[in-house]
């Protein structure tokens, strides 16, 4: 009596089971995986990442670039305000002001590993003349 209970138990939660799923629901063909930013807010975010890397250390250094993607960037916006855009100018601007906004990147990071080096090198140096200092006070006693 108990078996049957228990197989009747059992049959129920493997139909329960099947009949609510497991898993997550398929996705829609349709719909991407990711939302795509349409051209306005591609260019404000472009702006926004040009004034952020203005006000960087190493700003002065790479202001011609940054001169440069930001005359492309008002070229871009201009053809996105443009009755007769082209899409394929308006894309290639884009690309051109992200291609030199990664320059830029590229530049302040090794700036910025070269002024940790130099400051690691004059720790080094220290440290050095430190001990030549020490070796010296020795020889003398």
């Amino acid at each position: 009596m108990q078996r049957a209970k228990l197989t009747t138990l059992f049959a129920c939660l493997c139909i329960a089971g099947a009949s609510v799923g497991c898993g997550a629901a398929p996705a829609d063909p349709d719909t991407p995986a990711t939302v795509e930013l349409g051209g306005k807010e591609r260019v404000i975010q472009l702006r926004t990442t040009l004034r952020a890397l203005r006000d960087a250390p190493f700003a002065k250094e790479a202001a011609p670039d940054l001169d440069m993607a930001e005359s492309w960037l008002a070229d871009a916006d201009a053809e996105l305000r443009s009755e007769d855009r082209k899409d394929a100018r308006f894309e290639l601007l884009l690309e051109a002001v992200h291609g030199q906004l990664v320059k830029v990147r590229s530049f302040y990071g090794r700036r910025e590993s070269e002024a940790a080096l130099e400051d690691v090198r004059q720790e080094y140096q220290g440290h050095t003349e430190r001990i030549e200092e020490l070796r010296d006070s020795e020889e003398t006693k």
